[in-house]
């Protein structure tokens, strides 16, 4: 991240707590620097935001998080900014990308992910990428087969797409 034009290193993570029947997943940042930790998803339940079934994953820049969601037996993909003068999520303004999900990264101002598009089709998953604002709807980047996959950089200038077959692996 960083702070009036100076990099800063953070550290972040999940932290598990149990308190008999409850559990709850803290996505926490850590500043080596100052010794401080932020919880930034304090106030919100796991129904809002679950970060212990798949993980919370934050943008290099901590302005947004993302995470995966169990829904029966689906990942929804949630976005959320957050409110970095409150340090927190604002998950009043959190958005749906996709019902059906199986992994995402991020660009410096985009979120790529892969969704199931057709359950029967040989290449039925879709590589989608999007605006992290919210300013434009999805673009299908390719359709892969359910081995396959992407890969991008931060700055979003290169994304590979894998494309694989029973004898042979495309890049």
């Amino acid at each position: 991240g960083e702070n009036n034009g100076i990099e800063k290193t953070y550290l972040s993570y999940t932290r598990l707590l149990i308190n008999g029947a409850d559990v709850r997943g803290d996505l926490i940042v850590f500043d080596p620097q100052q010794g401080t930790e932020m919880i930034l998803n304090q106030d919100v339940s796991r129904d809002e935001m679950d970060c212990i079934s798949r993980g919370c994953t934050l943008h290099p820049d901590l302005t947004w998080v993302g995470w995966l969601q169990k829904d029966n037996n689906k990942n929804s993909l949630w976005l959320a900014p957050i409110d970095t003068a409150n340090r927190s999520v604002d998950i009043a303004n959190k958005r749906l990308l996709s019902n059906d999900a199986f992994r995402f990264e991020f660009t410096q101002d985009m979120i790529i992910y892969t969704e199931l598009k057709d359950p029967s089709a040989l290449n039925g998953t879709s590589v989608k990428y999007e605006p992290l604002d919210g300013s434009a709807d999805a673009l299908e980047f390719a359709l892969v087969n359910s081995s396959g996959g992407f890969s991008g950089t931060i700055l979003g200038d290169l994304f590979i797409i894998i494309q694989t077959t029973l004898s042979t692996m495309s890049i």
